[in-house]
């Protein structure tokens, strides 16, 4: 049986529909979308006109994936949508228009996703993790399957990104900027984590996307990315390469992820920072995160996470 999973965050939305093979989930199929909802949020707290658009045209694409799957949904959205003051709204709207619920997570499920996901490929042993998304970074840490400690920041690579100008060159003054935003929200909250692993792995799209990065500069774009160690120097060179560039430029180097080039400087500041704070000595990419959660959740091979409902069908409007 099959499960289709809907990611609305506030850089790209992603479905994926899941089968369950020896206990793991395995994408059969994935469409992936560019929203940037983060960036379509108004003064006014609201997702302007073309971010509902976009959002509904890949919410039609998604439903209608898993319906050719014949897949139950799980559909999730995250920072962007917490932000929005018009988010109910637009989630009734697609419930009328394409019969599937979309759930706003709070910050809390979002970790606990996280945690479970990063769980699903390192069952054992304690475990310190960090995901860091467009809109929001969480920071996790726990032992077996155990979450003892967990944190949403309002702080994603989109938003640091917006906020301070990081898809251009950067200047020295820039940086600091954003090295003390990064700051401000991490240090009061990092105690509970220090010291609690050598290792911070590192689930999100910007640890994947940096550690094919550093890969590359090492000669070794083809070696396998799932458990990559990236150490302090490795991000300090990827903060220094991608500073002295403006996106178009980043787009250059050497295993860079073009979709990713304007945002990546943002997540790479705070990959380091977090490594620099919990005391870890590397950063261990990780092939999993709060996907992986959902998708295991979503096929039952883990318990529903607090503030998570089931996947269900797609149930058509009779308006």
């Amino acid at each position: 049986m099959a499960a289709a999973i809907i990611d609305i965050g506030s850089s790209s939305a992603v479905v994926q529909v899941v089968e369950a093979r020896e206990r793991q989930p395995v994408v059969i199929a994935r469409h992936k979308v560019s929203l940037r909802l983060g960036a379509a949020l108004r003064d006014d707290g609201c997702i302007d006109e073309d971010g509902q658009q976009r959002t509904d045209a890949a919410f039609a694409e998604f439903v209608a994936l898993a319906e050719r799957h014949q897949a139950p949904v799980l559909a999730v959205a995250t920072e962007a949508m917490r932000r929005a003051a018009n988010a109910e709204a637009i989630c009734d709207a697609l419930r009328r228009r394409h019969g599937v619920r979309l759930q706003v997570i709070g910050g809390e499920t979002e970790a606990a996703l996280a945690f479970a996901g990063m769980r699903v490929l390192q069952p054992l042993g304690p475990l310190l993790g960090v995901d860091v998304g467009g809109g929001s970074t969480e920071l996790v840490h726990g032992d077996g399957a155990t979450l003892q400690a967990a944190v949403s920041l309002p702080l994603g690579a989109v938003t640091l990104t917006r906020q301070l100008g990081l898809d251009a060159e950067v200047r020295g003054a820039t940086l600091a900027a954003a090295e003390a935003r990064v700051a401000e929200l991490l240090l009061p909250v990092v105690g509970r984590f220090v010291g609690k692993s050598q290792a911070l792995v590192g689930a999100s799209g910007s640890a994947q996307r940096l550690g094919r990065l550093v890969l590359a500069r090492r000669g070794d774009a083809d070696a396998a990315l799932h458990g990559a160690r990236l150490m302090h120097e490795d991000l300090g060179w990827a903060i220094g390469a991608m500073a002295s560039r403006d996106a178009r430029a980043r787009q250059q180097l050497p295993g860079m992820d073009p979709e990713r080039a304007d945002v990546l400087l943002a997540g790479a500041l705070i990959l380091r920072a977090t490594l620099a704070a919990t005391g870890a000595r590397h950063l261990e990419v990780a092939l999993s995160g709060i996907r992986t959660g959902l998708a295991a959740m979503a096929l039952g091979l883990l318990p529903l996470v607090d503030g998570l409902s089931p996947a269900a069908r797609a149930e058509r409007s009779r308006d």
